[in-house]
């Protein structure tokens, strides 16, 4: 067997010190054979550390893109390290729209993140203009070379393939349109050096992952929100299934 399957939560902004009564029925058993983390926001990271159980590792969503210093509001990837995070979820699509981030950024923060050890979810995926007019390979592919530089010779770094368009609508791509983006970014990940593993988000739920996991080349999910309830058991327990 290689490598086990990756399933991440992330919670984004949705969270509050209740959601993590629902974490206190995630089983072991459900999460067997599986890396498993979820991103919570910075206030909560040091309450999860407490309260998740063992077999769930504690994740940030983001970090800064400076080391330390007079930057009032950022957190840098060393603080999360101290704190107990172990995975970090970087170059996530609403920080690229919403905030702004480009490949230059997010660089910085791959390149201290890995730095600090931390586990690095790097995201890239394509909106519904670049899908449409059929540059979604492109787009994809640059998002992948222009951070080559920080992504060759790393070993804790993943990628998950979110389109942008599937993200929270209920949306999901065809089986044949995942296996056509994931195959492409192992492929263009070999160029570089990348031999992580390259995971699935964008509204995955108990109802779509089992015809997901038909497509043998999907390395795990990241999920929204359905990591805030049993669901994430349950698709767990799919995940661990299909290795």
């Amino acid at each position: 067997m290689g490598r086990k399957k990756l399933l991440g939560g992330n919670w984004k902004m949705c969270a509050s010190l209740r959601t993590f009564d629902t974490v206190k029925g995630f089983k072991h058993n459900f999460f067997l054979n599986n890396d498993t983390f979820i991103a919570v926001p910075y206030v909560y990271i040091q309450t999860a550390k407490q309260r998740f159980p063992a077999h769930i590792k504690v994740g940030a969503q983001d970090c800064s893109m400076f080391n330390g210093g007079a930057y009032t509001g950022e957190v840098c990837a060393s603080m999360l390290k101290e704190m107990g995070a172990e995975y970090v979820i970087l170059g996530h699509s609403e920080r690229r729209m919403f905030l702004g981030e480009e490949s230059q950024v997010i660089a910085s923060k791959i390149r201290n993140a890995c730095d600090e050890g931390l586990n690095v979810v790097l995201c890239v995926g394509e909106c519904l203009d670049d899908r449409e007019s059929g540059k979604y390979l492109d787009v994809i592919k640059q998002q992948m070379h222009s951070l080559e530089r920080v992504i060759q010779g790393r070993t804790n770094i993943d990628i998950a393939y979110e389109p942008v368009w599937a993200i929270g609508t209920n949306k999901t791509p065809t089986n044949s349109q995942i296996k056509e983006v994931i195959c492409k970014i192992k492929a263009w990940g070999k160029e570089i050096g990348f031999e992580g593993r390259v995971v699935y988000g964008g509204s995955v739920s108990m109802l779509n992952c089992q015809t997901i996991l038909e497509v043998e080349e999907v390395d795990g999910f990241l999920i929204g929100g359905a990591s805030q309830n049993m669901d994430f058991c349950m698709i767990s327990s799919e995940l661990s299934s299909a290795q």
